[in-house]
């Protein structure tokens, strides 16, 4: 008989104080959004609002008209960026080809960034965002994961730092067929928004043409400051990353998002601070956790006692979950 010892601890039970709780129910913590710099100016994203198709028409001359607009930005002028997706590439990416914001006029999912407009203050660019004119070719979308299930599959690749789907142990349909009992059963689970109380957002700090300050809601600096390197072409040590407080994140803050590519382009083209926040709302276009399919089967032989974990009865489960079409097998 083996004799089990117990390990003690003075810490298991007790309280723990997190070192930034004072200052975020205080109101002393500062996040991405509340950083300023002379000269500043606002940024407001463009949304699409169909989820699959192109942009026929982007008419932007009331925007343009409006005083104290700087500049509309959107694939017909996007400044000369990388071009390999390698460079779009972040820590955390799936093998496949990342989204880049304003790459061309393809729409692939609802709330698609389609276009920047950076004005004087805040509510002058809320005000001329909604002054732009789309006209749209739609393409049917596919919205529910049921009507595609059967042409699901493994991916060709995994992803970096990930184990990938692991070997299959067993021969699960042999024992199965000589089952004289069998249940197979599907059990689903709903998809998930992020709704942390900080919006994704960016204060872009332009200081020369080589060097970039930036306050980002992240949850990995260095993954941002390589992903501006990448892009923009800096050097690493030239780009400066801070995030020393984050509103919730649940996740959706291991990457950078659209808006960190936007609001340090537009700092770059207009040579001086940007800020851009995004709406609650736009939260919705990333960042979920995806609906999921699992099957579990179950055998019994009338005469064999039910051992589900013995290498002779194999248990057969099979997940599958949603991802965008892109993240895997590339453009399309």
């Amino acid at each position: 008989m083996t004799r089990t010892t117990m390990i003690r601890t003075h810490d298991v039970g007790k309280p723990v104080t997190s070192y930034d709780a004072t200052d975020k129910v205080t109101g002393g913590a500062r996040y991405a959004a509340d950083f300023a710099a002379p000269d500043m100016v606002h940024a407001v994203v463009v949304s699409a609002d169909i989820a699959v198709g192109r942009i026929n028409g982007l008419d932007t001359a009331a925007t343009e008209r409006l005083e104290g607009v700087l500049g509309v930005f959107s694939h017909l002028n996007c400044p000369f960026v990388a071009t390999r997706n390698k460079s779009y590439q972040d820590q955390m990416s799936p093998p496949g080809s990342p989204f880049r914001p304003f790459r061309d006029d393809r729409i692939i999912f609802d709330g698609q960034p389609i276009a920047l407009v950076v004005a004087v203050d805040y509510e002058t660019a809320r005000h001329a965002a909604m002054l732009v004119h789309l006209a749209y070719q739609r393409d049917a979308a596919t919205t529910k994961t049921s009507k595609v299930i059967t042409n699901a599959y493994k991916p060709p690749k995994k992803r970096f730092g990930m184990n990938g789907v692991p070997e299959q142990r067993g021969d699960a349909d042999d024992a199965l067929s000589s089952a004289d009992i069998r249940g197979d059963t599907i059990y689903e689970t709903l998809p998930a928004d992020h709704n942390a109380m900080e919006m994704h957002a960016t204060t872009a700090i332009w200081i020369s043409d080589k060097q970039i300050h930036v306050h980002e809601k992240t949850q990995g600096e260095q993954n941002s400051r390589n992903y501006i390197a990448a892009i923009f072409g800096h050097n690493k040590d030239d780009v400066f990353v801070e995030a020393p407080y984050i509103g919730g994140a649940f996740g959706s803050g291991l990457r950078p998002q659209s808006q960190l590519f936007l609001a340090v382009m537009a700092a770059r083209e207009l040579k001086r601070p940007v800020q851009l926040m995004l709406t609650q709302q736009q939260m919705f276009s990333f960042g979920h956790r995806p609906e999921t399919h699992q099957t579990v089967s179950l055998g019994q032989r009338a005469t064999v006692p039910f051992v589900p974990l013995d290498k002779t009865w194999p248990l057969p489960h099979q997940p599958m979950k949603t991802t965008k079409r892109m993240s895997y097998n590339g453009w399309s």
